[in-house]
């Protein structure tokens, strides 16, 4: 099944972690309020939009984006509990969630899973200066 994955440097996320990256921008636009910010938001997004096999996070907006993710992970975390990341994603398996939608970035839970990776990739960036690769199959 196909999905996106992340890595930077040595770290390499868990399969397919990276899926519901668009979820995520959008939850963090909706929550953005400074400029530069949301600047860097619609800038991955419109990345995204142009169907490539991969994006990069070039370190610089990697610590832009950093803070922000941190923020929505904890307030997912506070949503959905104190749950393990890579089991979390069985709860968007529900009747009224269609579960390829849920893996592209509307079910919390495959979000969850997204942003524990991306904080994970993002600190490393910041750490080695190298950008964050996000890669779809």
């Amino acid at each position: 099944m196909s999905g996106g994955n992340i890595m930077c440097g040595e770290f390499v996320g868990n399969d397919k972690s990276g899926s519901a990256l668009s979820g995520v921008l959008d939850n963090l636009l909706e929550l953005a309020k400074k400029e530069k910010l949301i600047e860097v938001i619609r800038q991955l997004q419109s990345s995204m939009e142009e169907g490539e096999d991969h994006l990069l996070i070039d370190p610089e907006l990697a610590a832009i984006l950093l803070p922000a993710v941190n923020a929505y992970h904890k307030k997912l975390k506070t949503e959905l509990g104190d749950v393990d990341p890579a089991s979390i994603i069985e709860l968007d398996d529900t009747d009224d969630v269609d579960p390829v939608e849920a893996k592209w970035g509307t079910g919390k839970g495959w979000q969850f899973y997204c942003t524990t990776d991306l904080i994970k990739a993002l600190k490393e960036s910041k750490k080695i200066e190298e950008p964050v690769v996000i890669v779809f199959d």
